[in-house]
């Protein structure tokens, strides 16, 4: 008989299990685009390497996180008014720190010479919808947030599938999703790829169906998650610590072996059942406040990374290299790392949080909307 999550560590509707992986995610993501991978070889190397796979947990969170937060809205089936309601909340969310680093990556671009002035791209970019096939992002990272807003639009119809539906619909719907997605790791890259990729799923270039598809898929994923996550029995067996330690191992083995990309998904997606509950040591942990802290500033993380190496980061190799020291890649990662993190704590504080106030004060979104679930940040 489905049930409500557990218990979760507070009153705030915050998974702070989640948020704290999602930090990790970020920082692995961080680590990938910097090339930590290119400093390490065997095994360590293949599992950096894989870097590219977190965003795929960002998807699968979104629909769990959404799932759980939006879906009294739509228990009765979509309406105009609740979908704008949705909508308005996601936009105040998420569009605030996207448009500020969009406008940061065009103006770093401009100064290397590396865009060209197209209305096309502009407008896209500007209206999230560039990754739908039609043009690339300004900002590297921001072709997920574009992808994620096609999900977002769509999200009322996914919940009469996935949360309300017949459960054996819901199975058939997850199981055929999987299915495509694995369709798309098997065709030749030259077929699904515009771009060179880091693997199978790499798909993020905005000219063609990969990335939407990729994000849609998981997100999907992820709301069939939660749905089996509120049943009491699959809470108690896959919430205690030593399911949570075998999917991470299990993942941490996969990520280890070249050309697993696919197979991380499931583990990855039972991960996310095992941690709902917010109880078990490695959810305890996940949530500690140096985790939490990395989660709660992970949006602006992933959303400036990109920027920062290319603001800095050839200043920065010049100056190391003129040095002469040894390991100067490592002192180059640490230094971008430490700057990432500092511009993410400003813009979390004077962007991100005053920007969704005012936009959900524009919006007329309501003092429930205001305080926000912080799982519900991007990506």
């Amino acid at each position: 008989m489905p049930t409500d999550l557990p218990a979760r560590a507070d009153t705030s509707g915050e998974i702070r299990a989640f948020t704290g992986l999602r930090g990790v995610a970020a920082m692995y993501v961080v680590l990938y685009h910097y090339g930590l991978h290119d400093m390490v070889s065997g095994p360590f190397s293949t599992v950096l390497a894989h870097g590219y796979l977190a965003v795929d947990l960002f998807f699968m969170m979104s629909g769990f996180v959404m799932a759980l937060t939006y879906r009294h809205l739509f228990a009765e089936g979509p309406t105009s008014r609740n979908t704008i309601v949705f909508l308005g909340k996601r936009i105040a969310r998420i569009y605030p720190l996207y448009l500020l680093a969009s406008l940061a990556a065009l103006i770093v671009l401009s100064r290397d010479g590396a865009v060209q002035a197209s209305g096309t791209q502009f407008f896209s970019n500007l209206f999230m919808v560039q990754a739908w096939g039609i043009a690339g992002s300004y900002d590297g990272p921001g072709w997920s947030i574009s992808t994620e807003w096609a999900a977002y639009l769509i999200f009322p119809l996914l919940c009469s599938a996935g949360l309300f539906g017949r459960k054996a619909v819901a199975l058939l719907c997850a199981a055929a999703a999987f299915g495509l997605l694995l369709l798309l790791a098997e065709l030749p890259a030259e077929v699904t790829h515009v771009v060179r990729a880091r693997g199978p799923l790499d798909f993020y270039d905005g000219q063609n169906y990969g990335p939407v598809v990729r994000c849609v898929i998981e997100f999907g994923l992820g709301m069939v998650c939660f749905r089996a996550a509120r049943n009491r029995t699959v809470a108690g067996m896959m919430g205690r610590n030593w399911v949570s330690l075998a999917l991470i191992a299990t993942t941490g083995v996969l990520l280890a072996i070249p050309g697993s990309d696919i197979w991380v998904i499931p583990p990855t997606a039972l991960l996310l059942i095992s941690l709902a509950g917010d109880k078990n040591a490695v959810a305890r942990t996940l949530g500690q406040p140096t985790f939490h802290w990395l989660g709660t500033i992970s949006y602006s993380v992933y959303l400036f990374h990109t920027t920062v190496a290319a603001a800095i980061g050839p200043e920065l190799h010049a100056a190391v290299t003129a040095s002469g020291v040894r390991d100067g890649h490592a002192i180059e990662v640490t230094c971008l790392v430490a700057a990432v993190l500092a511009i993410a704590t400003l813009t979390y504080r004077l962007i991100e949080k005053p920007g969704r106030r005012w936009l959900q004060g524009v919006f007329s979104l309501g003092r429930g909307a205001r305080g926000g679930n912080p799982n519900l940040a991007a990506p």
